[in-house]
C-alpha cells in the first residue's frame, strides 16, 4: 500500500521530535515501520519501544521481512529493554550493595513479610502499601514524597523504609524497580550521554501510556541529542491506573523542536463504525478541550454498530452465539471474532455456554485457571526467583519422584525458616539434599542460559516432564505462546503473567488456530477482528469504583469504551444490561451506555433480545 500524504509528511520530517497522532486504524505502526527503513542509513541503531508484550509481537510481526527490518532495529517493550541495560550497570553507583536480581513478585512477599512482622495482616492495608510503593516507583519519586502524598502512618513508613532497605541490601528488584533505576542511572550526565550514541533514534508506541518515570526518563535521553517519535491516539489512554496520563501528549507537543503530524485516513474501520467513533470521541473532547480534533474518514461501507439492550446477562450470552453461529454461517471464522469484558467475571456466563456448545476459545481473563503445564511451570519459576509460597512448594515437591512424606515435611521446614542454604543442608539427609540439588541444577541452567531465553525455558519444560502425573508441557498448545512471548520481551520472568498467553480451551478440535478471543479490552489493546462483541458490566461497577463521581474517571471509561468500538472492522454488537424502555427514553444508567445514548440515533441499530420461552410461561 502506497504512503498516504500524510504519511509522507511525517516520514520526511527532520524535525528532533515529532509527535504522530492517530486514531486506531490510521496506520500508525505501518508508519512507525515506513520511518524507520527512511532513517536506516541516518542512525546506527533505532530503538523501537511498545507498552506491552502483544504489541511487540506484533511490530516484529510487521517488520520481519520487510525493508523496515534492518538489523539495527530493535522491538522491545521498555521493561525490556531497560533491564538489559541495568544488568550492565554499576549496582553500587543505584545505591545497591549487591548486583541487581529481577525477582517477580519480590515486592508484594517483602511488604508481606514486613507487614506481618509489623503486626499488620489485613488485606486492605497489605494494599495500600503496596499503593504507595508502586506510585514511588512509577511516579519517579523519592518513597519519602510517595509516602507524604499518600498520608501514611508511622508504622507504614516504617514498613515501606524496610522494604526499600531490603531490597538494596539483597539486589532483590521487581518489574516496577526497572524503569525507576534506569531514571536514576540517566540522571548521571555521562551515562546518559553514553546511550544518546547507542539509542540516537527512539520510537515509542502507544506513546500515551507511558509512566512518568518511563517518560521522565526519554526526556532526559532527548535533551543529551535523542531523536525522538511518540507515537498512539491521546483519545485512547487506557493504562492511568498504572502510571499512564492524559497529560502525556501535550506534554510532547509543549518539547522545544516538537513538529505535531495527525493521520486522519481510517484504513480499518466502516464509516458507519468510525461514525460512533467520532461522537465518542467528541464527548472526550469537551472534558479535554485543549486536545486536538481528529476528524476520521474511510472510504469502507459496512453495517451500523448494533446496541443490544436486555437486563440479563444470560440473554446477552443467547445473543452472542446467535451472532456467533449467524457469521460463521456466512463464511467468518472464530479466530475472526472476538468477545471484550470490561471486567473479567462478565464473561463467566459465556464461558459455560461455550463450555456446553464444546466450542474452542482463548480466554485472556485472570479468573481462567492456566493448564496444568503452565500452573507448575510458573511455580517452579517462583521457586528459582525465591518467592515461592509453602503451599507451592508443596505442590512442586508432591511431583518429583522419589520424595515422600518425610522428606517433604523437612524441606518445608527449611524453607519456611529461610535455611535452605549450601551450609545449612550439609548436614540433611540424601534425599533431602537430592531435592535442593535438583533446583540448583534448574537455577544454574536457567543462570547459563543467560538472554538466551529458548535455552532458559526448555530447561523449565524438561524440568517438569522429571516429574509425575504431569502432561507432557510440549504437548500444550499454550506453550507455543509462551516460548513467542518470552522472546519478545527478553524477560523469563513474564511467564509469570498470565496475560501473556491466554488459556486455550479446545475441547478436542484439532485446527489449533481457529479459537473465539475472550478477552478484557486492556489486554486486547491494539488487537483487531472482523467481529467484535462487547458485554458492558452492571451499572454496579461503576457504583463501587465511584466512577461517575470523578472527571478523569468518566474520562477513562469514555476512552474504553472508544478503544472497544475500533477494534472491530466489519460488525461491532454493543450488549447493555439494561431494559429497552429505559433506553428509548434515555434514562440515564451511571454506566457506559450512557455515552452512547446521546449519540444520534442513525449511528447504530437498536436491538432487544426476546426471550420467547419467558413470554409463553
Amino acid at each position: 500500500m502506497k504512503p498516504t500524504p500524510e504519511q509522507k509528511a511525517v516520514i520526511g520530517s527532520r524535525a528532533p521530535v515529532v509527535s504522530l497522532c492517530g486514531p486506531g486504524g490510521t496506520g500508525k505502526t505501518e508508519t512507525l515501520a515506513l520511518i524507520l527503513h527512511s532513517r536506516k542509513d541516518r542512525y546506527p541503531r533505532v530503538l523501537l519501544l511498545a507498552y506491552t508484550n502483544k504489541a511487540v509481537v506484533n511490530m516484529q510481526d510487521r517488520f520481519k521481512g520487510g525493508a523496515a527490518g534492518h538489523e539495527r532495529a530493535r522491538v522491545s517493550t521498555f521493561h525490556a529493554w531497560a533491564w538489559k541495560l541495568l544488568k550492565n550497570a554499576d549496582h553500587e553507583a543505584l545505591g545497591y550493595q549487591c548486583p541487581l536480581k529481577l525477582t517477580p513478585g519480590i515486592n508484594a512477599s517483602t511488604i508481606k513479610n514486613q507487614a506481618d512482622a509489623a503486626g499488620i495482616s489485613t488485606k486492605g492495608e497489605l494494599v495500600f502499601l503496596q499503593k504507595v510503593y508502586t506510585q514511588h516507583l512509577r511516579r519517579g519519586v523519592s518513597l519519602a514524597t510517595a509516602c507524604k502524598h499518600l498520608k501514611t502512618c508511622p508504622t507504614q513508613r516504617k514498613i515501606l523504609n524496610n522494604v526499600h532497605a531490603h531490597c538494596l541490601s539483597t539486589g532483590h528488584i521487581d518489574f516496577d524497580h526497572i524503569p525507576f533505576l534506569l531514571h536514576r542511572a540517566c540522571q548521571d550526565p555521562d551515562y546518559a550521554k553514553h546511550l544518546t550514541k547507542v539509542f540516537p533514534c527512539i520510537m515509542v508506541d502507544e506513546f500515551q501510556d507511558l509512566t512518568a518515570v518511563q517518560w521522565k526518563t526519554l526526556k532526559i535521553l532527548i535533551d543529551h541529542g535523542t531523536h525522538f517519535v511518540g507515537a498512539g491516539d491521546p483519545y485512547q489512554t487506557l493504562f492511568r491506573f498504572a502510571g499512564a496520563s492524559h497529560k502525556r501528549f501535550p506534554e510532547l507537543w509543549a518539547m522545544r523542536g516538537c513538529e505535531s503530524h495527525m493521520l486522519t485516513k481510517n484504513q480499518r474501520l466502516s464509516r458507519q463504525i468510525l461514525n460512533l467513533s467520532n461522537e465518542i470521541r467528541g464527548q472526550i473532547r469537551q472534558h479535554l478541550p485543549g486536545y486536538p480534533i481528529l476528524p476520521q474518514s474511510s472510504s469502507t461501507k459496512g453495517e451500523k454498530p448494533i446496541v443490544v439492550v436486555n437486563r440479563k446477562r444470560h440473554m446477552h450470552v443467547r445473543g452472542v452465539i446467535d451472532r456467533i453461529q449467524h457469521h460463521i454461517a456466512n463464511g467468518i471464522t472464530l479466530k475472526d471474532m472476538v468477545v471484550l469484558v470490561r471486567q473479567d467475571k462478565d464473561a463467566s456466563s459465556l464461558v459455560k455456554s461455550l463450555d456446553l456448545e464444546q466450542w474452542p476459545y482463548i480466554s485472556h481473563l485472570k479468573n481462567h485457571e492456566p493448564t496444568k503445564s503452565i500452573n507448575i511451570i510458573q511455580v517452579v519459576l517462583k521457586i528459582h526467583y525465591g518467592t515461592a509460597t509453602k503451599d507451592e512448594w508443596a505442590a512442586v515437591l508432591k511431583a518429583l519422584p522419589g520424595v515422600g512424606k518425610t522428606t517433604t515435611t523437612r524441606v518445608l521446614n527449611l524453607v519456611n525458616e529461610n535455611r535452605w542454604t549450601t551450609d545449612n543442608i550439609s548436614n540433611e539427609g540424601k534425599r533431602v539434599r537430592d531435592v535442593f540439588q535438583k533446583f540448583a541444577n534448574l537455577s544454574y541452567a536457567i543462570n547459563q542460559a543467560g538472554d538466551d531465553l529458548t535455552t532458559a525455558l526448555n530447561a523449565v519444560l524438561d524440568f517438569v516432564r522429571t516429574m509425575d502425573k504431569m502432561p507432557d508441557p510440549y504437548t500444550d498448545p499454550t506453550i507455543e505462546n509462551l516460548f513467542r512471548n518470552a522472546r519478545a520481551t527478553g524477560v523469563l520472568g513474564e511467564i509469570l503473567n498470565l496475560d501473556s498467553f491466554g488459556h486455550y480451551v479446545n475441547h478436542g478440535v484439532p485446527d489449533t488456530n481457529d479459537f473465539l478471543t475472550i478477552a478484557n479490552i486492556h489486554q486486547y489493546k491494539g488487537g483487531e477482528a472482523k467481529v467484535v462483541f462487547f458485554l458492558a458490566p452492571f451499572p454496579s461497577f461503576y457504583k463501587t469504583h465511584g466512577t461517575f463521581k470523578k472527571q478523569n474517571q468518566v474520562i477513562d471509561e469514555m476512552m474504553v469504551l472508544d478503544t472497544i468500538i475500533t477494534r472491530s472492522s466489519r460488525f461491532l454488537y454493543l450488549f447493555f444490561p439494561m431494559g429497552f424502555k429505559s433506553w428509548q427514553n434515555l434514562k440515564p444508567q451511571k454506566s457506559a451506555a450512557d455515552f452512547i445514548m446521546p449519540t444520534p440515533p442513525e449511528t447504530y441499530n437498536l436491538w432487544t433480545i426476546v426471550n420467547h420461552e419467558e413470554e409463553q410461561s
